[in-house]
């Protein structure tokens, strides 16, 4: 069974300071089921027969796609019968059902079976949009409903086998087999818990003195929220568990036996998506293998990963997880001044909202948890019940403890400063955040940021470069042999929920404002023209030994009340290839046998180690028309289109071409790194 290897890849490795470790790679492979949207299996004597059929899904849905693309709707009907055999609740098989109906002439049933896909949680309305078989309807007021419906990513959570009831004694949530159905489309576990009133506590007197005085005053006004809304989940098996003297009150999630033994209560938490708000921790990490890594850093170099964190965004889920060694001064190992003692710097290929990630290993997670916690207290009832039915709690939560964060002000909340990738514990300002979130009212709430690229560069032809494409966080990964990528991003399907008119501001957090250009394309900004060119390593900030190989552009969206929680656009640079460029910003060599860049770090989840230099050749135009590469003594010709030339005429003209195809090659024993290697078709 596929849970059956977390059981087997989660093991302690003996370091005191961390604790039990994640071997994140077999663990990565294994989480490739998880990733997607919403839909529940039910009525499964095995819970876990969902993630072993997850492929088997998946494959339906892909070939699906394929039917439609072919346009053979005989097949596409036959296909959609099979994915009513998994499950009759995935949004996504009506929206497909509503395709093939728009096919074959049953266009009175189209809109119908389009609002049942929508009510049952299809959330992407971009899909709709650009859906060519809908065009009948684009303009009818009933079409242009189910878009706005399908935008708002707040999905309904269906009926749970049963409900997890929590404990009035000691107010915790037992978790067992019986209560998890698995979602198809969500790619995870959902459950449902039956949030029974509870008797208030007072606030403990470990709680700082003036943060315990504010909780009091606002509760004996009728102005606090308290805790009644919310869920602990610790991630780690107590390895770092939030204290329960210091939060008696607390609602916790504890997990029976039966997932602990799977593996399935430990570790990167995107395994379960529940109808609560929750917030987590997991002081763990990757060590002791080529694969590690903090666990943030598992997910952002998942490309399958990034859906369910939006999906955890957007349904009032948020975890803290430490760094460990991915945010540490230094350069492959080494300190800034060149001894062996010292980090590897930002290793991080992607940014997001979607979680927190603190300085440090065990433990420093602890003050951002209990930062959030008493901030969550500090809303009022009526704003945050208003916020939590919206899926808007989680991103007003990253708003009020970036703006606090450091001391921050009005001036600097649209900086770097506000938005480091890691959080230092020391230079958390809860009281502030406190303040801050009791200050709301339903009116001066702020918006949500969601972006999309309308355009950019054709992907390249020497790999992806799609790491991340998700509403609150825009990634790539720069393989182009431009000088500088572009991409057209909108933020147009930003909302604020007073429906407020809404202005933009794209700001530069991270990197060489020389090298970076951004040109709003309408009056709002709701539009803009990203160029990113290439950067060499760089301080993250003047003077800086922390250094960095990704450039953020933070995306903030104004409604004249409230700035949003930012969203992020970044370019992970490779750290590991010597790039020279020449006149006109050409590229004349890449090369990875360089002796001073080739071994230097790069996530290898992201790019593995490859050993060719290539040198570019260009026409009189200045258009690309092959390389040259050099490989083991062996030197290669190839065309603009990276086909090997195996002759050519007596002009220098290729007269007969191979396809080459490249493969990734990985040690079975992960002792080596994995390597790219090309083969001749």
């Amino acid at each position: 069974m596929v849970v059956q290897a977390f059981r087997l890849f989660f093991k302690d490795s003996g370091d005191p300071g961390a604790g039990v470790w994640l071997r994140c790679w077999v663990v990565a492979t294994v989480l490739m089921f998880f990733s997607g949207f919403q839909s529940p299996v039910k009525g499964e004597e095995d819970f876990l027969k969902g993630p072993g059929l997850q492929q088997a899904y998946d494959a339906v849905m892909y070939q699906l796609e394929l039917a439609f693309q072919e346009r053979d709707y005989s097949l596409a009907g036959e296909l959609i019968a099979q994915l009513d055999g998994f499950t009759r609740s995935d949004p996504a098989i009506d929206f497909h059902r509503a395709r093939l109906m728009a096919a074959t002439g049953e266009k009175e049933s189209v809109l119908a079976t389009l609002n049942d896909s929508v009510s049952g949680g299809f959330c992407q309305d971009q899909r709709i949009v650009k859906e060519e078989l809908f065009d009948e309807w684009r303009k009818e007021a009933a079409f242009l409903r189910l878009v706005r419906e399908a935008a708002s990513e707040v999905r309904p959570h269906p009926e749970a086998p049963e409900e997890v009831e929590i404990l009035a004694v000691d107010r915790v949530a037992e978790l067992g087999e019986e209560h998890l159905y698995w979602s198809f489309a969500d790619r995870v576990f959902r459950n449902s818990f039956k949030m029974m009133e509870i008797e208030p506590v007072s606030w403990s007197d470990e709680i700082d003195k003036s943060a315990r005085e504010l909780l009091d005053r606002w509760g004996k006004q009728g102005r606090l929220a308290g805790s009644s809304f919310e869920i602990y989940d610790n991630h780690d098996l107590g390895h770092s568990d939030l204290s329960k003297t210091k939060f008696p009150g607390l609602r916790r999630i504890v997990y029976r036996p039966e997932l602990r033994e799977q593996g399935l209560a430990h570790g990167l938490q995107l395994r379960f998506l529940h109808d609560a708000v929750v917030v987590g921790n997991s002081s763990m990490a990757s060590v002791g293998n080529i694969f590690w890594r903090s666990q943030p850093r598992l997910a952002y170099a998942n490309p399958s990963m990034a859906a369910r964190l939006q999906a955890q965004y957007r349904n009032n889920h948020l975890y803290v997880y430490p760094e460990h060694h991915d945010y540490d001064p230094g350069h492959n190992g080494k300190a800034a001044k060149g001894e062996e003692a010292g980090g590897f710097g930002d290793v991080y290929p992607a940014m997001t909202p979607y979680l927190l990630i603190s300085q440090g290993s065990s433990g420093s997670d602890q003050p951002i948890l209990e930062a959030l916690f008493l901030t969550l207290a500090a809303f009022k009832p009526e704003v945050k019940e208003y916020l939590i039915d919206h899926g808007i709690l989680m991103p007003t939560l990253q708003m009020i403890f970036r703006w606090c964060y450091g001391g921050a002000t009005a001036e600097n909340y649209l900086t770097g400063e506000a938005h480091p990738p890691v959080f230092d514990g020391s230079l958390l300002d809860v009281e502030s955040m406190m303040r801050k979130a009791q200050s709301m009212t339903r009116d001066s709430l702020p918006p949500l940021v969601k972006l999309n690229v309308l355009g950019e560069d054709r992907q390249s032809i020497f790999g992806n470069e799609r790491l991340m494409d998700t509403n609150q966080a825009i990634a790539r990964v720069f393989r182009s042999p431009l000088y500088a990528r572009t991409m057209i991003v909108s933020a147009a399907r930003s909302v604020d929920l007073e429906g407020a008119p809404l202005s933009f501001k794209w700001v530069i957090l991270r990197g060489d404002e020389s090298r970076i250009w951004i040109r709003p394309l309408n009056e709002s900004g709701s539009v803009a023209e990203v160029v990113v060119a290439w950067h060499e390593r760089f301080p993250v900030s003047p003077g800086s030994e922390m250094e960095t190989n990704r450039v953020d552009l933070g995306v903030f969206a104004d409604n004249g009340k409230c700035l949003s929680a930012p969203a992020f656009i970044t370019t992970y640079f490779l750290d590991n290839e010597k790039r020279t460029y020449g006149q006109s910003q050409r590229l004349l060599t890449l090369d990875y046998t360089d002796t001073e860049k080739k071994g230097n770090y790069v996530d290898p989840m992201v790019e593995p180690q490859k050993g060719w230099r290539d040198d570019f050749i260009y026409d009189a135009e200045g258009n690309l028309s092959g390389w040259k590469r050099s490989h083991e003594g062996l030197v290669q010709r190839y065309t603009a289109q990276g086909r090997l030339i195996t002759e050519m005429d007596g002009k220098g003209m290729p007269t007969q071409t191979k396809a080459v195809t490249y493969h990734l090659i990985q040690d079975p024993d992960q002792k080596q790194l994995p390597r790219v290697v090309t083969k001749v078709e």
